[in-house]
């Protein structure tokens, strides 16, 4: 194989990996439009946790209620709202 094919296939195999790379850590959602970013600064991290724990056990009329915690919109923070977060948080940190 010659020199100029050898260039080409490295070139081919290094974009390859890029996409690849790229598209492990960005899968295609953009963060600011998943419900889980709670406090909607593009980011899904220990932030929007901690804003779902405080609105933890909350509805609407209670003095800790953050609708943007209610992540399934079901009238009330709790476990289900966590876990999604949490789920997020996981899936990006690792």
């Amino acid at each position: 194989m010659d020199r100029k094919k050898i260039i080409i296939l490295t070139s081919i195999f290094l974009v390859l990996a890029f996409v690849i790379i790229y598209f492990k850590f960005h899968s295609g959602t953009n963060q600011k439009d998943m419900k889980e970013d709670v406090n909607h600064d593009g980011q899904i991290d220990i932030v929007d946790i901690t804003m779902v724990a405080r609105a933890f056990g909350s509805k609407p009329g209670d003095e800790n209620w953050n609708p943007d915690a209610d992540i399934n919109k079901d009238g009330t923070v709790d476990n289900l709202d966590m876990y999604m977060v949490e789920e997020i948080f996981r899936k990006m940190e690792g």
